[in-house]
């Protein structure tokens, strides 16, 4: 928590009850769709939100600060906010950008000739949750339904598979798409091949109806055992930030997914 320090008292008695009161902290600001003011779900602020400050009169030179708690990217400009205004818009980008993340948000303000500022408002964005990201999970395109059960007959097509994923919610560009599968799962260790490592979106993929498609190889297919499973798994790094890949050498590893991709499962 921010806060700014009393100005030592100088002078006599007389002088100092003569100086105007002086609010030293200003108050949290207020973000829209956020649960108790400190948790965000991101896809309530899909469109954006909005954080509401509260200023004193005639306060000028009014800057509002975002910034994610513990590490230095992604970083975000201050927003310069016009006299009079004391609603500042929180554009949908940056909170995708800051899923799964503890933002810091902060405002300051020149009012009575004193440089102030607020509490920082630790506001918690959480991950979203895996029924709105069902519509962003692998598809193995060729696979056939039988009897409630999935089929990818290596007979009825020819070449590699196509594995398919729809933009997921909130998709901006420069974030980081990972998709390995997993072959042999009856047995440990599990094979895995990765069919996307360390995608970077695009601004032509960043958009709602946009599909990625990926070649499985056949190769690698045929060398599974027979009506053996094989599993996609998918994460994406929001933040944009490079992958943390975990320790190697577990034998019943679930997937190779780095450790800040969120495993869309």
């Amino acid at each position: 928590m921010a806060s700014k320090t009393p100005a030592k008292k100088t002078g006599s008695v007389q002088a100092a009850n003569s100086l105007p009161a002086v609010e030293t902290e200003l108050p949290y600001a207020i973000i829209e769709h956020a649960a108790n003011n400190s948790v965000l779900y991101p896809i309530d602020a899909r469109d954006g939100t909005t954080a509401t400050l509260t200023l004193p009169a005639n306060a000028t030179d009014v800057m509002f600060y975002m910034a994610v708690k513990g590490q230095d990217e992604p970083s975000f400009e201050p927003v310069s906010v016009e006299n009079g205004v004391n609603v500042v818009g929180i554009p949908p980008q940056w909170i995708s950008y800051c899923i799964g993340h503890t933002v810091l948000i902060k405002y300051t303000a020149n009012a009575g000739g004193r440089a102030l500022e607020s509490l920082t408002l630790e506001l918690e964005i959480q991950q979203i949750r895996e029924e709105d990201l069902f519509v962003s999970r692998p598809v193995f395109t060729h696979a056939k339904e039988e009897w409630n059960t999935w089929y990818l007959r290596m007979q009825e097509f020819s070449g590699d598979e196509i594995v398919a994923i729809n933009a997921w919610p909130m998709i901006q560009p420069g974030q980081r798409l990972f998709v390995v599968v997993a072959g042999n799962q009856h047995v440990a260790p599990y094979r895995f091949t990765w069919v996307a490592e360390n995608h970077v979106v695009q601004e032509h993929e960043a958009r709602p109806e946009h599909v990625f498609r990926f070649k499985l190889s056949r190769g690698w297919l045929s060398r599974l055992d027979d009506y053996s499973a094989i599993t996609a798994h998918l994460g994406v790094i929001w933040d944009t930030t490079e992958p943390v890949y975990p320790e190697p050498g577990d034998p019943i590893l679930e997937n190779p997914l780095p450790v800040n991709a969120e495993d869309f499962h």
